[in-house]
């Protein structure tokens, strides 16, 4: 009752910023019943339910979506990492899931974990609180749904917001890890384009070490490689000279099927 009324003291305080919300979900089919739109209507469910309000706003999108991301694995680390609340559905025990999950968990910041009643929750995941719904969606049981989700993701932004705390803390208390802070830095295009040119100068210098070669041997490196070239004009030719004996053969086996009637006189 007490948690009930400051919980409703802190929502008479607009919050000014939206509260960010990464969903972590699976995406592909599961069996007949847990197809992509299935994953899909869970999704708009988790939407649904964190909808704004004179006391909340919230931002919702799956911990991958970016609109001008080039990367999709830098997008979902660097959610999993901003965002204020991560939602991860569990069902099916998706691999993807699980990885996402404990990147989140080992930034110790606040998770809601849902699940459905055709899952079972691993071991090391079921001492964890988390929200049951059911995997055919009942209209009914939906609505309960929402309501859960809701009080789930407040309960726990509030939580971490006044005491930086998630309320899967004792998995971490035993060898105190403290996640470490992601720092943006700044790169310019020069500076992106040396870092990769560096990264190919090493590679070239490994290739280079295993043939005996020395980087810095222009003119050793120009004839391998010219060398190179041949060889692999060579090959092309080969291959060419193969296709049109192939298909010579095939022209004589077809003209001497069309005059010979019977698969016995073709000596193929």
């Amino acid at each position: 009752m007490q948690n009930a009324k400051k919980m409703d003291e802190k929502t008479k305080q607009k919050n000014d910023k939206a509260i960010t919300i990464g969903i972590v979900r699976p995406i592909s089919s599961y069996g007949d019943e847990r197809t992509y739109d299935h994953w899909k209507n869970v999704g708009n469910i988790i939407q649904e339910s964190l909808y704004s309000d004179e006391y909340h706003s919230f931002d919702v999108k799956l911990v991958s979506d970016e609109k001008n991301a080039d990367v999709i694995q830098t997008t979902i680390i660097q959610n999993l990492y901003a965002s204020d609340v991560v939602v991860c559905d569990l069902s099916s025990q998706n691999a993807n899931v699980f990885f996402e999950l404990g990147i989140r968990m080992a930034y110790q910041k606040p998770c809601v974990l849902l699940v459905d009643d055709k899952t079972k929750v691993p071991f090391d995941l079921s001492v964890i609180r988390y929200i049951e719904y059911p995997s055919s969606l009942h209209y009914v049981k939906v609505i309960q749904l929402k309501k859960d989700i809701r009080e789930s993701v407040l309960n726990a932004y509030h939580s971490y917001q006044d005491k930086s705390k998630v309320y899967y803390d004792s998995f971490f208390t035993t060898i105190n890890v403290k996640p470490e802070s992601m720092k943006e830095k700044n790169i310019s295009i020069d500076e992106d384009v040396n870092n990769k040119l560096n990264i190919i100068m090493e590679r070239l210098d490994r290739i280079s070490r295993h043939r005996g070669i020395d980087i810095g041997d222009e003119e050793k490196i120009k004839r391998m490689t010219e060398m190179e070239m041949r060889m692999l004009e060579q090959k092309r030719m080969a291959e060419e000279l193969e296709m049109r004996l192939l298909e010579q053969k095939r022209k004589l086996k077809r003209n001497m099927f069309q005059s010979s009637p019977n698969d016995e006189d073709i000596p193929f």
